[in-house]
């Protein structure tokens, strides 16, 4: 029940009816109020204020409730928790986690199973968030305390490794990932068999690890797989065919066949408005996804108010500081050159960079796509050669160190750092790294569309 604000004179004892305030008439009968001097009504104020003060000290030291049912309140917290992630909330789901995990370790101590859950989940949030300090430690006390109680070779210790597996993906360290997600598949086919949807995840997720290492063929046979599985097992209008469908979306793309991207990524994304709603990080992926397709068909006229929807949902869903965010700037940036905005895609490629920077790291595939993309746009003005040049060398060295110079993305790099170099008068650079191009092979006929996957 609310109650309004009290008027009143603060200095008027409550309930006193001789009282007038503002609004209200004196009683005629009322006897005269007395005056009171202004040494003692500052003395009065100044008395209130210092009670005040006193009250709001002793409230703030006075010790919170204990839980009656400490166990329940931990359920309630981590049904919250999976309630909001389900509905792509993850900054809300992650703050609950958080709370989860205090309660837990208050409660049980450092080393219960709870706690391990709690670690877990909240990591789990964190990376969807982009928030990687101190994550790997957190997946690292939760499989040791889970693989205490439960084995090396349980489910809930694969839970760990794939989520683990998950944030090595994203920093860039492949080895360690395939490593973890080979572990997570091995341990839910000894314990589901072969036909799960727990099995089904694992070759999803190193399909797209093998897409994140430049392996495109050999990932298209893993989305392939487990598409299958998923339309087989829990029917072809899931959340997890969606996500299938997606993902061999992208890889379709990244193999140059459009057709077949526009659609498994327009499949992908009616389940996802139907079956996540409109507003859902998951679908704000489809959207830029899709949009991607349409770009690299040279429909931006379409792809326009699919990349600003994205854009918009992913700013709520997931923060503006985040790898998706980056994505997404970097398509509506694509977007804005393909009208001729020139200042305005510039712009949107340098905020997606230093973001790539932040999230992925300096070392990371993803960031040498952004370095890549916003080369390629200031490689069209004169004034801007060097600064390509510059960007182009970043992410050469990238690319070469994480898929050798042989591979067609490393190639494409390299390819349009010689063009830099010439055009801004570095000639003996020039002649140096196309010596290296041609020494490293002829080149593949597939290479990737011209827009990062995001």
């Amino acid at each position: 029940m609310s109650v309004p604000p009290d008027s009143s004179d603060p200095l008027d004892p409550p309930g006193d009816p001789n009282r007038s305030g503002p609004g209200t008439r004196p009683r005629d009968d009322a006897p005269a109020r007395a005056q009171v001097s202004p040494r003692v009504a500052g003395a009065a104020i100044i008395a209130a204020v210092a009670l005040s003060m006193v009250v709001a000290w002793l409230q703030i030291r006075r010790p919170e409730r204990p839980i009656e049912d400490p166990q329940a309140a931990w359920v309630e917290l981590a049904d919250a928790v999976r309630s909001a992630a389900a509905r792509g909330r993850y900054a809300e789901a992650a703050k609950t986690a958080g709370k989860a995990l205090q309660l837990a370790e208050a409660t049980y101590g450092p080393d219960h199973v709870c706690t391990a859950e709690s670690l877990n989940e909240l990591a789990k949030l964190l990376v969807a968030q982009s928030r990687l300090d101190g994550v790997e430690t957190m997946y690292d006390r939760a499989l040791a305390i889970l693989t205490r109680v439960y084995g090396h070779d349980s489910q809930e210790v694969a839970n760990v490794l794939n989520n683990r597996g998950q944030l090595a993906e994203k920093r860039g360290r492949f080895a360690l990932a395939e490593e973890d997600f080979s572990r997570a598949l091995a341990i839910a086919r000894n314990v589901h068999g072969a036909s799960h949807p727990l099995v089904a995840m694992e070759i999803n997720n190193l399909a797209c690890l093998a897409d994140s290492r430049g392996a495109h063929d050999e990932a298209a046979d893993l989305h392939r797989r487990a598409l299958a599985m998923r339309e087989a097992i829990e029917g072809p209008a899931h959340r997890d065919t969606a996500e299938s469908l997606a993902n061999y979306g992208v890889n379709a793309r990244r193999r140059g066949d459009l057709t077949a991207a526009e659609r498994l990524q327009r499949r992908a994304l009616a389940i996802r408005e139907r079956v996540l709603g409109p507003d859902h990080a998951l679908t704000a992926a489809s959207l830029n996804e899709l949009a991607q397709v349409l770009l690299d068909r040279k429909d931006a006229a379409a792809a326009d108010p699919l990349a600003a929807a994205a854009l918009a949902i992913r700013q709520v869903a997931v923060g503006p500081n985040t790898a998706a965010f980056a994505a997404s700037l970097e398509t509506v940036g694509r977007v804005r050159a393909a009208e001729g905005e020139r200042d305005a895609a510039r712009r949107l490629f340098e905020q997606a960079l230093a973001i790539r920077l932040e999230t992925n790291g300096p070392a990371h595939p993803r960031t040498a796509d952004a370095a890549v993309l916003l080369a390629g746009h200031l490689a069209t003005v004169e004034a801007d050669q060097a600064t390509a040049a510059a960007l182009l060398e970043k992410a050469v060295a990238i690319r070469s160190a994480v898929f050798g110079d042989a591979h067609p993305l490393t190639r494409e790099a390299l390819t349009g750092l010689v063009e830099a170099c010439r055009k801004c008068g570095r000639s003996d650079d020039a002649k140096a790294f196309a010596e290296r191009l041609d020494t490293s092979g002829p080149a593949p006929a597939v290479t990737r569309a011209s827009g990062p996957a995001g």
